[in-house]
């Protein structure tokens, strides 16, 4: 756990900063009753020592050091409240963590599982509330027990790992015979046959998703892609004009719904394999493009990881070299959106991550 700690403190010391400027509270008299500590830094610190003190394996540890890289860029003042929010910090840590997991050379797999514990970290905080928490929790982590037993780990080194107020903070359980009986009701995952597949594609814009199509489509499937229907309902104008005349227009999102409505009834009468193209970034966003779809279907998912910067500089470069940009701001707010999809979505997942 040091030596990690201190690779990412001399690889990527403006993250380090940028964690250590930012609070989780408001002013010096409205603190953060979940964080006493203060700045982000001393809570990732708290709980990598957790990770240390647990004696947690190098995934978890990665995920402890990285859960958190997302929160200074997503911090929110709302005023109203006088507090200070966080909110989708979870996905935007997913896109941030990327370059130190690549520069560090660990392998898909890991990092497959370390961006799926990042963007659920506060998961549990909240599913074990609810008075339906055992079932909710089964389903959710159907197939996927090994990555429950991990995420445990870590949200009890998260939670543990920082100063509350305890009269406004609830404790997070840490005893192995709390969690027992919701690891002993996670079922295997079964995936039976189907003739056909409808694949979503999981990114946000400049991730790599239309480099994919080009390089791996063929006849026997149709593509459903938001941005050619956005091109198509604005004829004679570019992207970027398109996109804001749609989305400045009071029926703009019903005309592209509609639409994609209609190229997915198609897709399906002609009985071939359908890949829909859009940024699928939140359980909504998939399961409105598998609704309607008849059960001969198999539902697929195919995650494009691409580092927060890789896509920052795809962004200016295509607008210099096509005039196609899309506001920063715009993109933010999708990786906050992300949440990584599991077997209580599709029958299959599939990870493309970039290697430079």
């Amino acid at each position: 756990m040091d030596k990690l700690i201190t690779l990412f403190q001399q690889q990527f010391p403006h993250l380090v900063k940028d964690m250590h400027g930012s609070t989780h509270h408001y002013d010096s008299f409205r603190l953060n009753p979940y964080h006493l500590e203060g700045d982000i830094w001393g809570h990732t610190l708290m709980v990598c020592l957790m990770a240390k003190e647990l004696k947690v394996s190098k995934v978890e540890q990665l995920t402890c050091l990285l859960h958190d890289v997302g929160k200074p860029l997503a911090r929110e003042v709302v005023e109203e409240t006088r507090k200070v929010r966080f909110f989708g910090h979870e996905g935007l840590s997913v896109y941030l963590a990327l370059p130190f997991l690549l520069k560090q050379k660990v392998n898909d797999k890991d990092i497959q599982v370390i961006t799926e514990l990042i963007s659920m970290h506060t998961d549990l905080y909240k599913l074990i509330k609810r008075p339906d928490a055992l079932d909710k929790i089964s389903k959710r982590f159907v197939g996927n027990k090994e990555l429950l037993k991990k995420l445990i780990k870590v949200s009890i080194c998260d939670a543990h790992g920082r100063f509350v107020d305890e009269n406004q903070a609830n404790s997070f359980p840490r005893e192995d015979s709390y969690w027992s009986p919701f690891l002993n009701k996670i079922e295997t995952h079964k995936s039976p046959f189907k003739p056909k597949t409808a694949t979503v594609l999981v990114g946000p814009p400049l991730s790599g998703k239309s480099t994919w199509i080009k390089n791996n489509t063929s006849d026997s499937s149709v593509v459903i892609s938001r941005d050619q229907v956005i091109l198509d309902l604005c004829p004679g104008l570019n992207y970027t004009e398109a996109y804001k005349k749609l989305h400045d227009s009071p029926s703009g999102s019903y005309d592209i719904s509609t639409e994609l409505e209609k190229r997915k009834k198609e897709a399906i009468k002609s009985g071939k394999d359908i890949i829909f193209d859009l940024t699928h970034m939140s359980k909504k966003a998939r399961r409105r493009s598998f609704s309607s779809l008849p059960k001969d279907f198999k539902k697929k998912a195919l995650v494009f990881l691409t580092p927060f910067d890789v896509i920052m500089n795809r962004n200016q470069t295509r607008n210099i070299e096509t005039g196609k940009l899309i506001p920063e701001d715009v993109i933010i707010g999708m990786m906050k959106s992300y949440t990584a999809p599991l077997y209580d979505e599709v029958a299959e997942i599939e990870y493309s991550i970039f290697r430079d």
